[in-house]
C-alpha cells in the first residue's frame, strides 16, 4: 500500500509545506525544487522531464516504434522531427518520494521531505499502481495551462499532441515487452532474445538475487538499456495492463529473482487486490494522449472506415506478426495425448514423437493421457526458440484400481507410482 507521509522535523515540515502550498500555482506545476539525483540519477541530454507536485519531477525516455503502416502491435502516439512515432516511457520505476508527493497533493497535506531514503521503488498492489497514475494525470490536467509545452525546449514540460496534454497510465504488456527487448535500437534477431544486449553482463544491469538479495535498491543504480531505461530487469517487478481477463500482471522480475526469472518473458498474474510479499511489485508510467486529438482526425478515421476497399493488387502484404514461441517434443512408449494448459494439443506414438513449435512462452502445465492413465501436470518453462524435451513411459505406471475415482488433474502426491 502507499507509504504514509514521513513526519520529519519541524523545520523539515515547514519547508515541505511551503513546497506544497498552492498546488495549482505555476511554481508547484513547473518549478523544480528537488535535487536532480532524486528523480534522474543518470541524466542524459535527451531526457524529457515532467513536473510533479511539491517541486518534484519524473524523467521519461522516447522509445521509437514502427509506424502504423508496419502492422506492428505497438505504435507510439508522439512523433519525432523525422516523423518516427515514439512512446514516452518512465526512465525509472516510480519512487516512494514521487508517490508520496502525489498523495500529498490529493490530500492537501504537507509535502514529503526530499531525501535519498525515499528513492527506492514504490511498492503496492495493482490498484495502488492505478491510483498513482490517476493522481498524476488529474494533477497534470489541473495544472496544464501553467506547464510549458515540451516542443519549446522547456524542462520540466508537459507533452502534447495537437494541443491535447498527455496523461499517465501503466504501459500495456505489449508496450513494456517492446521496450524491454530493445525496440528499434537492436537488430531483429536480438529483439527476439529474452534480454537486451549486455556486453558488461547481467549484474551490471539488474538488481536481482545475487547482488540485491531481495532488498529494493535506489533507482538508477544499474546500467541503462539500449534506449536509456533503467531497472527493466529486477529491483521491483512492474505492474502492466494485460491483454484481457481480470487478473493483474507483473513483469520483469525483482530483487529476489534468480537470473533465469529475469527477462522479457517473465510474467506473474495475481488478483488485482493482492500483492505477493515475495515478489515486491511497483510501477513504471507511460505518457499517453487521446486517440483523436482533433476533429480532422475524427473525420479522417470516418473516411477511412467508409472508403471502398482498395483493389487487392494495391494492398501490400502485411508483415508477419512477431510471436514469441517455444518448442515441445514428446517421446513415448504408448500412444499418448499431450495436454498443455489442460487442452489436448496433439498425440505422440511409439516411434513417432509429437513435435510442435507453437507453445506460447512462459510457464505452462504439461500432462499426458492414455487409456487408463494420466500424469499429474508438471510446469515446464518455455523460452523463445528453445526445445523442451519430454519422455513419457506410461507402461511403467500402475493403472488406477477399479471403482476408485481419480481426479483428471491429480496432485503430485496422488500421482501413480512406478512399479
Amino acid at each position: 500500500m502507499l507509504r504514509p507521509v514521513r513526519s520529519g522535523t519541524w523545520p523539515g515540515l515547514l519547508l515541505a509545506a511551503s513546497l506544497c502550498l498552492g498546488i495549482g500555482q505555476a511554481r508547484a506545476a513547473s518549478g523544480l525544487v528537488w535535487p536532480e539525483a532524486l528523480y534522474n540519477p543518470q541524466p542524459r541530454a535527451d531526457d524529457l522531464i515532467l513536473p510533479l507536485p511539491c517541486g518534484g519531477a519524473m524523467a521519461f525516455r522516447a522509445v521509437a516504434t514502427p509506424g502504423r503502416e508496419a502492422g506492428y502491435a505497438v505504435t507510439g502516439p508522439f512523433e519525432g522531427a523525422n516523423g518516427t512515432p515514439y512512446l514516452l516511457l518512465g526512465k525509472y520505476e516510480v519512487t516512494g518520494l514521487q508517490a508520496q508527493a502525489l498523495a500529498s497533493a490529493v490530500a492537501g497535506a504537507a509535502c514529503p521531505t526530499p531525501e535519498a531514503s525515499l528513492q527506492t521503488p514504490q511498492i503496492g498492489d495493482w490498484w495502488d499502481a492505478l491510483q498513482v497514475a490517476d493522481r498524476y494525470s488529474l494533477w497534470l490536467a489541473a495544472n496544464a495551462e501553467s506547464i510549458a509545452a515540451c516542443d519549446a525546449g522547456a524542462a520540466p514540460c508537459l507533452p502534447r499532441v495537437d494541443g491535447a496534454p498527455a496523461y499517465l497510465r501503466l504501459p500495456t504488456e505489449a508496450e513494456w515487452e517492446y521496450a524491454v527487448r530493445g525496440g528499434l535500437r537492436v537488430a531483429a534477431g536480438t529483439f527476439a532474445g529474452p534480454l537486451y544486449p549486455m556486453p558488461d553482463g547481467l549484474t551490471a544491469h539488474a538488481w536481482y538475487a545475487p547482488n540485491a538479495r531481495g532488498a529494493l535498491q535506489p533507482i538508477g543504480g544499474r546500467a541503462a538499456s539500449p534506449q536509456g531505461l533503467h531497472d527493466l530487469y529486477g529491483n521491483a517487478a512492474e505492474w502492466v495492463l494485460g491483454p484481457s481477463g481480470p487478473g493483474a500482471l507483473a513483469v520483469g522480475g525483482h530483487a529476489g529473482s534468480p537470473a533465469q526469472d529475469l527477462g522479457a518473458e517473465w510474467r506473474w498474474a495475481t488478483p488485482p487486490f493482492a500483492a505477493d510479499p515475495g515478489a515486491p511489485t511497483g510501477l513504471r508510467l507511460l505518457a499517453g494522449v487521446p486517440l483523436f486529438t482533433t476533429p480532422e482526425k475524427v473525420r479522417d478515421a470516418q473516411r477511412r472506415r467508409l472508403a471502398p476497399p482498395a483493389p487487392v493488387a494495391q494492398i501490400p502484404p502485411p508483415p508477419p506478426p512477431v510471436r514469441f514461441l517455444g518448442y515441445l517434443r514428446v517421446t513415448t512408449d504408448v500412444t499418448t495425448e499431450v495436454l498443455v494448459d489442460g487442452q489436448v494439443i496433439g498425440q505422440a506414438k511409439p516411434g513417432q514423437p509429437f513435435e510442435t513449435q507453437a507453445i506460447a512462452v512462459g510457464e505452462r502445465p504439461v500432462a499426458f493421457r492414455s487409456a487408463g492413465y494420466q500424469t499429474a501436470p508438471q510446469v515446464q518453462r518455455f523460452r523463445t526458440g528453445q526445445w523442451v524435451e519430454a519422455t513419457v513411459r506410461l507402461s511403467d505406471m500402475v493403472p488406477p484400481k477399479p471403482g476408485v475415482a481419480s481426479s483428471p488433474w491429480p496432485t503430485r502426491d496422488r500421482a501413480a507410482q512406478p512399479r
